[in-house]
């Protein structure tokens, strides 16, 4: 392999470059690729394993979210006549949603110790196939945890914000 920087076009160069490797011996094959596509075919698998690698880690917090939003409309429909007395009682809407987020995010918190607790062991069993990879690295970790927080949140967020639209007669007639 020869590397050749000039300030003359590729095309230039590659002629001359020809017309060397020809004097020296006419049956030398040569090919002459220029430095931009010779740097893309070299990286194109790894950035297709990256795009591929993002993608699912999209679909898996989009998964994830989904998830909690589940649950917690799930659990918001279990606690509708318990929301709605205690709304007849005096409690606010906002006390009502901060209820509701507190019970959300004691299961984020017990999710996040139990993935991080994951993300540990299973570092642990990564390193021994990569060893020259950092399975460790405290700001990818802190990034992505913050990045699940901030969708769980989110999510949390808007199914507890229903809550707060419960039409107290109807639900009072309910019970």
């Amino acid at each position: 392999m020869l590397v050749v920087r000039s300030r003359q076009s590729a095309e230039a160069v590659a002629a001359a470059l020809r017309r060397v490797v020809h004097t020296v011996n006419p049956h030398q094959p040569i090919t002459i690729t220029a430095l931009r596509q010779r740097i893309a075919v070299e990286t194109s698998g790894p950035r297709f394993h990256l795009i591929m690698l993002g993608s699912f880690g999209l679909l898996a917090l989009t998964l994830a979210a989904f998830g909690v939003f589940s649950v917690t409309e799930y659990v918001v429909s279990l606690r509708r006549h318990e929301m709605a007395v205690r709304s007849s009682l005096g409690a606010s809407p906002a006390a009502l949603l901060f209820l509701m987020l507190g019970a959300g995010t004691k299961l984020l918190v017990l999710g996040l110790a139990a993935g991080m607790s994951g993300t540990v062991m299973i570092a642990k069993i990564l390193a021994a196939g990569f060893p020259e990879v950092r399975l460790n690295d405290p700001q990818a970790i802190g990034a992505a945890v913050l990045l699940v927080i901030v969708a769980a949140v989110r999510a949390n967020w808007m199914a507890a914000r229903r809550v707060t639209r419960i039409d107290l007669a109807t639900m009072l007639r309910s019970l």
